[in-house]
């Protein structure tokens, strides 16, 4: 790390796994001590950057800015990258000023976040993956070579009435591969021995309310 690293986000939800890893990355190394609170930069297709600090969860905030502020980061490190950014994705490399490409640091979290378009761009950068699975699949099918990094993990301070509670919870994405259907199942078996289920807090995915939860009358009683 740098002094000077800009954490980037390229992603159009501030939920899930991706959120949840940038803000224990952030922890876990220290950044969030520095006194700028503005340690998340979300790039837009905007001409405009924005001066409003917003809420990123986690105790973090982030900011919007121009995709062309990119051009000047010295140290930007991506924890997050989707395909639909391939645009702003350029300004990373439309620098004739300076040679940088080592000075990129990106997080590949999973095969679909990657296409032949961002290959080309990303291979000379400081690629890292959190998944051994993930580092296998773009050694094999991209002849790219990363570095394999365990997912951080912060450990947040517990008030003492958390652990007075009992029970257990799910915080997955409510959605397709997620393996739901399975805890679903459980609750019932649980449910049938008068035994409290699995309490589900994830962000519920509409197609998959409408596919396996019986649409909206499925979706109304899994709310309660």
């Amino acid at each position: 790390m740098n002094s000077n690293t800009k954490f980037i986000y390229l992603h159009k939800f501030f939920f899930g796994g991706v959120t949840t890893f940038t803000a224990h990355l952030i922890y876990t190394i220290g950044i969030s001590k520095r006194k700028n609170d503005n340690v998340i930069l979300r790039p837009t297709i905007s001409n405009k950057s924005e001066n409003r600090l917003r809420d990123f969860g986690y105790g973090l905030h982030y900011r919007n800015i121009s995709a062309k502020i990119l051009r000047n980061i010295q140290y930007p490190f991506l924890t997050m990258i989707k395909d639909d950014y391939f645009p702003i994705l350029l300004n990373l490399t439309n620098n004739d000023q300076r040679e940088r490409t080592n000075n990129i640091v990106i997080v590949i979290h999973d095969p679909r976040d990657i296409s032949n378009r961002i290959i080309e761009i990303i291979k000379k950068w400081k690629i890292i993956t959190i998944r051994r699975s993930v580092q296998d699949y773009v050694q094999q099918n991209y002849n790219l070579n990363s570095v394999f990094l365990y997912h951080p993990f912060y450990a947040y301070p517990i008030d003492s009435y958390i652990l007075d509670r009992k029970g257990a919870v799910s915080i997955s994405r409510i959605g397709f591969g997620k393996n739901i259907d399975i805890i679903l199942k459980a609750n019932k078996i649980l449910e049938s021995f008068g035994i409290n289920g699995i309490s589900l807090y994830g962000y519920p995915t509409p197609m998959y309310i409408y596919v396996y939860l019986n649409g909206k009358n499925g979706a109304s009683e899994f709310k309660k």
